[in-house]
């Protein structure tokens, strides 16, 4: 009975809970239950391609993570980069750095 309590204990001891969010260098320094405070506040967007996520000069209050798919970023018609997932946008408007978007972001393929 005392190696059974104790292989189960190691096999606990070895579950460690995961969020969306660990994978993500924005998030490397925040702990484990602040991942988990916001991982429950988050809501899941599927996005096909030719989608705009994000417009800009319109008002954000909200930030994405891309965890599959590739998307476009332009500011006015110019092409300025690419977003691949895991990774994380729209961070500015979300922490108050600005009000409006600075760049449209838009679905290249399909995007969670």
């Amino acid at each position: 009975f005392a190696r059974l309590a104790s292989a189960k204990t190691g096999a606990a001891a070895q579950f460690v809970q995961t969020t969306p969010l660990d994978d993500l260098p924005f998030f490397a320094d925040c702990s484990g239950r602040f991942l988990s405070r916001i991982s429950c506040a988050m809501v899941d967007h599927f996005y096909t391609e030719g989608v705009e996520v994000i417009r800009e000069h319109e008002e954000g209050n909200s930030m994405f993570i891309l965890h599959k798919g590739t998307m476009q970023v332009l500011i006015g018609t110019q092409d300025v980069g690419r977003i691949a997932g895991p990774a994380c946008f729209g961070e500015m408007a979300l922490f108050g750095f600005t009000r409006k978007r600075n760049a449209t972001v838009k679905a290249l393929s399909v995007c969670i």
